[in-house]
């Protein structure tokens, strides 16, 4: 519900103030991390010597510490940003007198308040990012080549193979738009450039998707996939939290209404994160036998710390947030306290699990045939009009894309038939059309025969640029979530002001006049199969879903 600018009740803490409890709580968050990272290791044997290539007690213990830090900063580079972008009220924010746009939303505010320290804050995590990623880097090397980091000739043998390997690449990409970050929220003053980093810190948590145990053989599109949503919605919840937190000095009587929005958003993390997580715990756990080994044990526990992190989130919902808007916000820190340690437990056990062995071996089989040992599955049977039909291997990235889009668009349809608004009927058939088409396009015969065969290839390929983008633009998808979500009255930018940013911005405007969209078009295919992106799509899972 929309909240106008009057509307917050004053909020009076009932406790010290907790300036002085907040880096108390940081730092145990911080060392519920590091010590549960710790026991993990030594429970699964994820830190023992190796016979072979021993990189030295330093990069065995110290790469596990190391990432859970980095995935730390990560988290709160990305809540920062995410609750400074779509969370703050107009007291976030400072007009400058520009002109209001006709159509859209005001592109005047500059930072101002809690959105400029949010920035400020987040450029600083993010340099942390940076600075974790490079040791990452580092270490990773170390741990691969079985060379301790002082050894002689280490940094030589870095600088050459750093570019080389896939594993190394990937941090390194992540650590770049890392530093990007920092560097946008460092200068940013207008709320579109927070909005930006925002999606930017999100697609730098991808590439460390492939460098887990996601990255491995059987399953590894499917696992990294659920890997990678699952940074995506552990980083926005816990990170989220975490800012809240850091802001609170900040936010006085609009700490309510802030709270109310970042609850909701923990509730799509907390769901992402369950589902991801179960996907993710199929494929490296395997069978439920495994769940008796210590691996096993390890996934319970962290599902266990899911279940408890449900319940204060439902705590929140139920009583935390209405004792907030009456005016006490002592068990709602307390609360918050409580959620922050039990995330830096499920964090650790996470960072635990990626360096210890699964039941599921990583390795490629031993007779590997060319198919496997190029896409990473058993060469599909031969092409008939049963198997167009029938073949299926899930991908989790568009699926789960192509339900969400269809969930949203017919909730937004339901939401104006409340209160007597029609909605042409072809409309709705065109977008679930749409989303039907690119699951089957994505998981159905063209993704599964498409990495081995070029006519398969081609009719993914062209059914994906000119038969599901009719289809979902004939569904009128901007005007369904126009007409359906309500503005906000506080200034700040929820889901319609974004996307009225988007639809108005100057370069969206550019981009879709017609002879640049045929031109982008044209010259995007012609790039595509004259150089190495069409062997890298077939190549590499990354590849595959960028194309």
């Amino acid at each position: 519900m929309a909240v106008g600018a009057g509307a917050y009740p004053e909020v009076v803490s009932t406790t010290r103030p907790l300036r002085t409890q907040a880096p108390a709580v940081a730092a145990a968050a911080v060392a519920v991390v590091a010590v549960t990272v710790i026991l993990g290791l030594a429970l699964t044997d994820g830190a023992a010597a190796t016979l072979v290539a021993d990189p030295g007690a330093l990069t065995r213990w110290g790469l596990p510490l190391v990432e859970s830090l980095r995935d730390v900063a990560a988290a709160l580079t990305v809540g920062l940003l995410a609750l400074a972008a779509f969370a703050l009220p107009a007291a976030g924010w400072r007009a400058t007198g520009a002109p209001r746009r006709a159509n859209g939303p005001d592109d005047a505010p500059r930072l101002a308040g809690a959105a400029l320290v949010a920035a400020r804050w987040a450029a600083v995590a993010a340099s942390a990012w940076v600075a974790l990623g490079l040791v990452v880097a580092i270490l990773t090397y170390a741990s691969v080549a079985g060379v301790a980091p002082g050894a002689p000739g280490f940094v030589d043998q870095l600088v050459t193979f750093l570019p080389q390997l896939d594993l190394l690449r990937a941090v390194l990409v992540s650590t770049l738009l890392a530093a990007v970050v920092a560097t946008g929220a460092g200068l940013a003053t207008r709320p579109g450039t927070l909005g930006a980093m925002a999606v930017l810190a999100l697609l730098a948590l991808v590439p460390l998707a492939l460098t887990g145990h996601a990255a491995g053989a059987h399953g590894h599109e499917l696992a990294v996939d659920s890997l990678a949503l699952h940074l995506v919605g552990v980083s926005v919840w816990v990170g989220g939290l975490a800012a809240l937190l850091l802001l609170r000095s900040r936010l006085g009587p609009h700490l309510a209404v802030v709270a109310g929005r970042y609850s909701t958003l923990a509730l799509v993390c907390f769901g992402l994160v369950a589902l991801s997580g179960l996907v993710n715990a199929a494929v490296r756990v395997g069978d439920a036998g495994a769940l008796l080994s210590t691996y096993g044990a390890l996934v319970l526990a962290k599902a266990g710390l899911l279940l408890l992190l449900g319940l204060a989130g439902w705590r929140h919902r139920a009583s935390a947030l209405g004792a907030v808007r009456a005016g006490s916000t002592a068990a709602f820190w307390r609360l918050v306290a409580a959620e922050l340690v039990l995330m830096g437990a499920a964090m650790g056990l996470g960072v635990a699990l990626s360096a210890s062995e699964p039941p599921v071996p990583d390795a490629p089989p031993a007779q590997a045939t060319l198919a496997e040992s190029l896409t990473g599955y058993p060469l599909p049977g031969p092409l008939s009009a049963g198997s167009y039909l029938g073949a299926w291997r899930l991908d989790l990235l568009w699926a789960l894309v192509a339900v969400v889009l269809a969930v949203a668009y017919l909730a937004g349809v339901r939401r104006m038939a409340a209160r007597g608004d029609r909605w042409p009927v072809l409309r709705t058939v065109s977008w679930l059309l749409g989303c039907a088409v690119l699951v089957w396009v994505t998981s159905g015969a063209p993704g599964i025969y498409g990495r081995v065969l070029f006519s398969a290839h081609m009719l993914g390929h062209m059914t994906l640029t000119m038969i599901v983008p009719p289809l979902l633009v004939l569904g009128g998808p901007v005007t369904v979530a126009l007409r359906a979500m309500a503005g906000r009255r506080d200034g700040s930018r929820g889901p319609r002001e974004w996307l009225l940013a988007v639809v108005h911005s100057r370069l969206l405007t550019v981009l879709s006049q017609p002879v640049v969209a045929a031109g982008l078009f044209t010259v995007s295919l012609i790039a595509f199969y004259y150089s190495p992106l069409f062997e890298l799509s077939l190549r590499t899972h990354t590849g595959h879903v960028l194309m």
